[in-house]
């Protein structure tokens, strides 16, 4: 399969795949429920968009086909259940509540280990890696849901950090994973054109876990980690910010923060959403390009 159609078949496949599901899911009810006032002209909005960039990629899998490809998306879909889970639980409830944090946590790594394991036996056997991958992508996973909270932002940031990461597999000649990274890419700009400001459709949290798992994995599978840790620093922040924040109020009893996540404190600063979406990607591609160019 070529780079062109490595690129725009999922692409294609993802808008036709909203323009089925967004008036189906206004059908049968899959909307958003908003707890904050200031977001409340969000509510009713179609949600767990991400099965479109997923259904896209399956579609595309026999043009791409390789083990590496197979196991990335058998887990990341794994990871998606959970986040399906979390959602379907809201829509039913009419809560912003889903999952318990602690459920959600504990599946998450499972799954973190089972993928580590099949990675240490199949690519690398690094004990240490091992470990570190783990808590690398139940970060990710988490984190992505975390920056997921304004129209865009999420699937604008994890495009312009995949397409960087797609420019240094070529630089370094490493290119196996090209196909699947285009297609990522391709199938999320697909999802984009439905939740670009002012959004028509939202990932969910199932399509957060999806593209925080696909990132970490697709990092993990290139050795580029660190990368991903640099050009994706403002996802680095926004997960940061809420972990400090919970885990200093349960070990100090008080927050650290006024706020969290940070997207949280630019809003109160009188930041205008798209602003701080259009921000958050001009930041990371800066922090991209730069990374780029200096591994050229």
């Amino acid at each position: 399969m070529s780079m062109a159609l490595s690129f725009f078949v999922p692409l294609i496949l993802c808008v036709l795949f909203g323009l089925f599901y967004i008036p189906l899911a206004r059908k049968i009810g899959i909307k958003e429920f908003v707890l904050l006032q200031s977001f409340k002209k969000k509510q009713g909005t179609p949600t767990m968009g991400g099965i479109i960039i997923l259904l896209a990629l399956v579609a595309s899998l026999p043009f791409l086909y390789t083990s590496d490809y197979f196991i990335i998306l058998v887990f990341a879909t794994l990871f998606f259940a959970i986040g399906v889970t979390d959602d379907a639980l809201k829509i039913t409830r009419r809560s912003a509540t889903g999952l318990r944090w602690r459920t959600r946590l504990i599946l998450q790594f499972i799954l973190a280990v089972a993928f580590c394991i099949v990675f240490y036996y199949t690519t690398s056997r690094s004990i240490p890696y091992l470990l570190f991958n783990g808590l690398f992508l139940v970060f990710f996973v988490n984190a992505f849901n975390i920056t997921d909270g304004l129209d865009g932002m999420a699937a604008g940031n994890f495009i312009i950090i995949l397409s960087g990461l797609f420019f240094i597999l070529l630089a370094i000649a490493s290119t196996a994973l090209v196909p699947f990274v285009l297609a990522v890419i391709g199938a999320t700009a697909g999802f984009l054109v439905f939740n670009a400001p002012r959004a028509k459709l939202f990932m969910g949290d199932a399509g957060a876990s999806l593209l925080g798992s696909l990132l970490a994995m697709i990092a993990i599978f290139a050795k580029l980690k660190y990368f991903v840790f640099i050009a994706g620093l403002f996802i680095v922040i926004e997960g940061g910010t809420s972990i400090v924040q919970i885990l200093s109020r349960m070990v100090l009893g008080r927050t650290l923060f006024p706020i969290a996540p940070f997207h949280y404190v630019l809003l109160r600063l009188g930041w205008g959403e798209q602003t701080i979406a259009v921000t958050s990607w001009i930041f990371t591609l800066t922090l991209t390009l730069v990374f780029v160019v200096a591994s050229l």
